[in-house]
């Protein structure tokens, strides 16, 4: 029976800061900054059980909104994940009805239906979070299902657009928070971090890391390596 492994993720809650990497590698401080930020958000998650492993999609993603309209904020934030998914094999398509079938199921709702939604598919959510992604992968860490909630009622303008950002990239395997760049999506420091509403330069390059560089199922070294080779190197669209 294919094991199931909860993660969620929300910008409510605030994150402890990252811990050091040793430097083994001869790495400048900023460089080794830039890998425990990465290996933080890959690799470790902000709820759940610990796995230190990578887990991405291995295809093609559909994403249907359930509940609610998909505004400017869920088509601008797919464009973006398929500007640096290219060259992988995973794209990410809205399908332009609801369909419990889709891969990511997207709830634009009120935040009193969080509870609800959560036990109709079998997950657990914590109350007090406006934003929630939970992802289901199987033995190799490839995620199969994955549902994003959004508290329409309690959101509105650039902080809406923040958690729609946030929720669906983590949705894609970047599954914990922060403190350490204050213009990344994955910032959790204090009440500003709502207000970054699209990906800085640094969160694209780690997508395509992710999904160019590495495979479901690698391990924190692996992770590591595959960034010290290739990072300097990406280049995001």
């Amino acid at each position: 029976m294919v094991k199931r492994f909860l993660f969620l993720c929300t910008v409510v809650l605030f994150c402890t800061s990252c811990p050091s990497v040793k430097n083994a590698n001869n790495l400048t401080p900023d460089e080794a900054e830039e890998l425990a930020w990465a290996t933080r958000v890959c690799v470790s998650a902000e709820y759940g059980f610990p796995r230190n492993r990578v887990v991405k999609w291995a295809r093609p993603v559909r994403v249907s909104v359930i509940q609610g309209q998909a505004n400017s904020d869920v088509i601008d934030v797919i464009d973006t994940l398929n500007d640096q998914l290219k060259g992988s094999p995973v794209s990410v398509e809205l399908v332009p009805y609801p369909d419990k079938s889709a891969d990511i199921e997207l709830y634009m709702t009120e935040l009193k239906d969080f509870t609800s939604i959560a036990r109709e598919n079998k997950f657990n959510y914590v109350k007090g979070n406006w934003g929630y992604v939970y992802c289901f992968w199987n033995k190799e860490y490839e995620i199969n299902k994955a549902y994003v909630l959004i508290a329409t009622d309690v959101l509105e303008g650039v902080r809406l657009r923040h958690f729609i950002f946030e929720e669906m990239v983590q949705g894609f395997g970047l599954l914990n928070d922060s403190r350490t760049y204050t213009d990344s999506i994955f910032f959790s420091g204090n009440q500003y971090d709502l207000l970054i509403d699209s990906l800085s330069e640094r969160d694209k390059k780690l997508v395509r890391l992710l999904y160019s560089k590495l495979n479901a199922g690698d391990t924190k070294q692996q992770f590591e390596q595959a960034f010290i080779e290739s990072w300097k190197d990406i280049a995001v669209e």
